[in-house]
């Protein structure tokens, strides 16, 4: 019998509705619901031509879906470096957005405003 990828894959989804219906199912509606909030960040951040705050709270629920289908992954497979690489990228998002509220406060102080179109002194 040669094992294809797609046959694999009904062999494994098999086991885990034979071995746990719940579980399964547990990590379908995980899975989708990582799946839409990392869609909303993205659509966010494509739609968004205005508000820099908006944007960067595109660029955390990005952040938030990747991490959760992260951690989904790592329970399906028993995996701890999984977990440990989700709190890293926790550690990084928050970093990120304290830089980016710095710069945000910045411009503000500067500007009065924080609308996109403000940033035209970096243009080439």
């Amino acid at each position: 019998m040669i094992l294809t990828i797609e046959t694999l894959l009904i062999h494994l989804m098999q086991d885990l509705l034979i071995s746990s219906p719940l579980l399964f199912t547990i990590t379908i509606n995980g899975f989708l619901v990582a799946v839409l909030v990392y869609l909303c960040g993205v659509l966010g951040i494509a739609f968004n031509r205005r508000n820099i705050l908006l944007t960067m709270l595109c660029i955390e629920m990005s952040y938030l879906g990747a991490i959760a289908l992260i951690l989904i992954g790592a329970n399906n497979f028993d995996a701890v470096s999984g977990q440990i690489y989700a709190l890293m990228l926790l550690i990084l998002a928050a970093a990120e957005s304290a830089v980016g509220l710095g710069v945000l406060i910045t411009v503000y102080f500067y500007e009065n405003t924080i609308d996109f179109n403000v940033f035209n002194g970096l243009r080439g």
